[in-house]
């Protein structure tokens, strides 16, 4: 089974097949089994409003697929409303409270809520210096703390409009960082649409 999404093709190792419909199949233990149980209709149906999100994760297959670093891109869903600016705050804490990596990338600018300043907040209170409540912004948090140690290195960095977006290290768990040339990438994307970048 194949299922686009955004221009990409996901596959599953899966057959597709009609609800409530007869199926057989062969059973492990040999000989074939069947489904056929009819699938009740629904209790609900509705159209679901969900919040924007934009994530990359990066996964290593060596072993499965485990989750070491993601990418989180702020869109103007996430900072309109104090619950939708602590959901995407709450977001980072659980990544990385589990040793993943996180980079935050702040590109809008009709909002004026810092992002990375509400997490600083939610992690160590008052205590540590603030970005400047510029509402553009990139910054990168690498957890290195061990057995219930819960230190974190972070790279915060302003990013005003018109000039360069600044690269940041891509902290992944248990692993390396790299850096992230996000300038260059956003360049890319636009010229792979057709868009001129603006001056």
């Amino acid at each position: 089974m194949r299922t686009f999404i955004g221009g990409s093709t996901l596959e599953a190792d899966v057959a597709e097949f009609e609800c409530g419909s007869g199926i057989s199949w062969e059973h492990p233990s040999g000989g074939l089994a069947s489904a056929t149980e009819v699938i009740p209709p629904p209790v609900l149906t509705f159209c679901a409003l969900f919040p924007d999100e934009f994530e990359v994760h990066i996964c290593d297959t060596g072993k499965g697929l485990t989750l070491v670093a993601a990418i989180l891109i702020v869109s103007p869903a996430n900072k309109d409303r104090e619950e939708t600016r602590a959901k995407l705050v709450s977001k980072c804490i659980g990544y990385l409270q589990i040793g993943v990596g996180v980079v935050l990338v702040d590109p809008v600018t009709n909002r004026s809520a810092n992002l990375h300043n509400l997490l600083m907040t939610e992690l160590c209170g008052k205590k540590l210096p603030r970005l400047p409540d510029t509402p553009t912004y990139v910054s990168s948090y690498r957890p290195v703390g061990q057995d219930g140690d819960h230190t974190l290195e972070v790279w915060p960095y302003e990013a005003p409009v018109g000039q360069s977006i600044p690269s940041v290290p891509l902290p992944l768990r248990r692993g390396p960082s790299v850096m992230i040339d996000l300038e260059g990438t956003y360049l890319e994307a636009l010229a792979d649409n057709g868009i001129p970048p603006s001056n």
